[in-house]
């Protein structure tokens, strides 16, 4: 467990995360032999790299586990979830749960999460899919799972689809298969965090060049299908473009950042400047950010 407000409970008039993993879970009935690890009790939005690599490391050294659940919180569940599967390679479940209410909120959803979690583990599927996200009768895949809304139970969703859902309490799958990742099973944290910016392209965009000058990386969030304004393009390129990696993706939530077959040399029109598309093409810029901190950090001696 890493915290979230799954485990939180007001104190004192405040709200804390003082529920541990082995509190959260000792009410749900399980065949399953339980191991309780707290590797932190910190909020989705306080969770960094080195809590991300804790978890990569531990399922390493566990080679004596069957699978693993993961309890977290929900302001950061697609991002950490994404940068587990890429961290992590597929051959034993490995799901993540957490809950949109405190659990001492009427209606808090935590314990029917953290239940479904444990089905879907048993699952003989989930095994293969890399990281799982289930929430709300849900199973995700961390790749394609998006946070649609701030406080709703149903905050959730992904595009295709959710791989499965609870269905007479155990999964029923839709689908069995995923696309092929590249993975980067041996990045190692690095001592400093590499500082990638998100930044948004909106009505009159404009980049503040202040901004750019510590950074190891930039992720663009373009309009549409990737697009930058053509004063954008001369700001960075060639001068950023050579400097840093500057990935351009959608600031959608879903779609491809080019497209070829509509707009014809979107593609080239960018890498030949040295912006970077390819290996980015489906990642909204939350992933993107992601993905590139971690090759960042596979070059870093």
């Amino acid at each position: 467990m890493t915290g979230g407000t799954i485990s939180q409970k007001e104190v004192n008039g405040k709200m804390e995360i003082s529920l541990s993993s082995q509190e959260l879970l000792k009410n749900i009935q399980t065949d399953a032999q339980l191991e309780y690890i707290d590797i932190s009790r910190s909020s989705g939005s306080s969770l960094k790299l080195e809590h991300l690599f804790a978890v990569r490391d531990l399922v390493r050294s566990r080679e004596d586990a069957d699978g693993f659940l993961l309890i977290t919180g929900t302001d950061s569940m697609e991002e950490f979830a994404f940068g587990l599967d890429l961290l992590i390679k597929p051959g034993r479940p490995f799901v993540i749960t957490g809950a949109a209410k405190p659990s001492d909120v009427l209606g808090c959803d935590g314990l029917a999460n953290l239940k479904d979690a444990l089905r879907v583990i048993e699952s003989p599927e989930a095994k293969d899919l890399g990281v799982l996200v289930v929430l709300n009768d849900n199973v995700h895949p961390a790749r394609y799972v998006r946070k649609h809304d701030s406080t709703l139970i149903g905050m959730f969703q992904s595009h295709p689809g959710p791989i499965a859902q609870m269905r007479r309490g155990k999964p029923l799958y839709y689908y069995s298969g995923l696309p092929h990742i590249d993975r980067h099973l041996d990045a190692k944290l690095p001592t400093q965090t590499p500082k990638v910016l998100i930044w948004t392209m909106a009505v009159d965009p404009f980049l503040p060049e202040a901004a750019l000058i510590e950074l190891d990386g930039l992720v663009l969030a373009g309009q549409g299908t990737g697009s930058l304004a053509p004063w954008i393009v001369e700001q960075l390129s060639p001068q950023w473009t050579e400097r840093i990696p500057v990935v351009l993706t959608s600031r959608t939530a879903v779609g491809l950042n080019f497209d070829d077959h509509y707009y014809r040399g979107s593609l080239e029109k960018y890498e030949s400047k040295g912006f970077r598309l390819l290996g980015y093409e489906q990642l909204n810029p939350l992933q993107a950010r992601m993905k590139l901190i971690l090759e960042i950090s596979s070059k870093i001696e």
